[in-house]
């Protein structure tokens, strides 16, 4: 997962993480925290992943990453949680050594018009899906909702608090003059 600094990154990990272990058992879970430096982040992590069941590990470069991947890559999921600062050279640095690594973009409710186009048009990135994180701290969401009628990618989950439970997954962009999904998943 990829971001801004701020956005909710470590809590969305830990949300899929809690979800993944569910569905696939906690030993076929880990999370990585990688190349965060910022005071807190591993605790955070740690804790987040505790709570989740799941284990986690702190890569500080390239290098332990790619360690890392090697002796975990039998898991059914792993996720990895990078820093809000350099994102798009991250990005690249774990492209180039986990080629089937899908990327998803975690993006505040509240983010400006301008942030949101230059994240969803980063260079070099292919974004899978798009995380929409602080629902519940927006109250005029106008800019994500003009950019997502835009149609960059699609949002794969939402969160609405800081609470683990306060998200929902696998949400569907339905325009106001739709008259409904194609299936049954959740407008937002």
């Amino acid at each position: 997962l990829a971001g801004p600094s701020g956005a909710g990154k470590s809590l969305m990990v830990a949300r899929m993480a809690q979800q993944a272990s569910v569905t696939l058992g906690s030993e076929q879970v880990a999370v990585i925290s990688f190349s965060d430096q910022r005071a807190g982040a591993w605790n955070q992590t740690q804790l987040l992943s505790a709570q989740s069941g799941v284990d986690c590990f702190r890569a500080t470069n390239i290098t332990m990453l790619k360690l890392l991947l090697e002796e975990h890559g039998q898991r059914k999921c792993i996720v990895i949680d990078t820093p809000g600062v350099q994102m798009a050279e991250r990005v690249a640095e774990i492209a180039e050594i986990a080629q089937t690594a899908q990327f998803h973009v975690v993006i505040p409710a509240d983010a400006s018009q301008s942030l949101l186009r230059r994240l969803l048009s980063t260079p070099n990135i292919q974004w899978q899906s798009l995380m929409i994180s602080k629902l519940d701290e927006s109250t005029q969401p106008w800019s994500l909702i003009q950019v997502l009628t835009e149609g960059h990618v699609g949002v794969s989950h939402v969160s609405r608090g800081d609470r683990m439970g306060d998200w929902s997954r696998q949400l569907q962009i339905c325009l106001l003059y739709t008259s409904d999904a194609a299936d049954d998943t959740p407008c937002v």
